[in-house]
């Protein structure tokens, strides 16, 4: 094997394991922190808000929706993100979190009404304050989270305090790094292949 035959193989060895460690990075997880104040001029206001049932969702675990409750006005945040399907979204409300402000998470492809607050829903934290609940990302890769009121206009000036885990889809480019380095692998491989005709 001449030396110019042994070069192009020890290139060839690196970009094939390029190649893998692109497909094999691990994705990191994403945070996401909200504290937000209720100021009674929403954009988003019902009249009604989830029933606070005292059961926090549980990734894998599938909740029924927990009803409605009449609260007039009921004023909404929300945030829409995009997460790897079938990993696990964590939410934590935090200790500044108010007695006066609850949260859940819903599916973020389905368009948020607050006339049908079952329409999309995927799990909620059981109780106001401090709690942890999780849920199982849908097909979609689409998630709304969806803070609300919960006294009226007492809820004016009270905390939503919530961190929110996920794990991002992965972008398209370690995919393309890795599709270029294999097609530059196999080009290269032929040309081995020849010089030793």
């Amino acid at each position: 094997m001449n030396s110019s035959l042994a070069a192009k193989k020890a290139v060839f060895s690196f970009v094939a394991i390029s190649a893998f460690s692109l497909v094999a990075q691990p994705v990191q997880a994403n945070l996401i922190n909200i504290n937000y104040t209720w100021t009674g001029t929403e954009s988003v206001q019902g009249v009604r808000r989830l029933t606070r049932d005292d059961s926090p969702s549980v990734a894998g675990v599938s909740k029924p929706f927990p009803g409605v409750s009449a609260n007039n006005p009921t004023y909404f945040y929300e945030t829409v993100f995009s997460a790897l399907p079938g990993s696990v979204v964590s939410v934590v409300q935090n200790s500044g979190n108010s007695l006066d402000s609850f949260s859940a998470l819903y599916d973020g492809s389905v368009a948020f009404n607050p006339s049908s607050l079952s329409t999309g829903y995927l799990g909620d934290a059981g109780a106001s304050g401090p709690s942890l609940y999780s849920i199982t990302v849908p097909s979609s890769a689409a998630i709304r989270f969806v803070g609300n009121s919960v006294f009226e206009t007492d809820s004016i000036g009270k905390p939503l305090d919530v961190t929110i885990t996920y794990t991002p889809v992965p972008g398209p480019l370690p995919v393309l790094g890795a599709a270029s380095a294999w097609a530059y692998s196999r080009r290269l491989r032929r040309r081995c292949k020849a010089a030793t005709l």
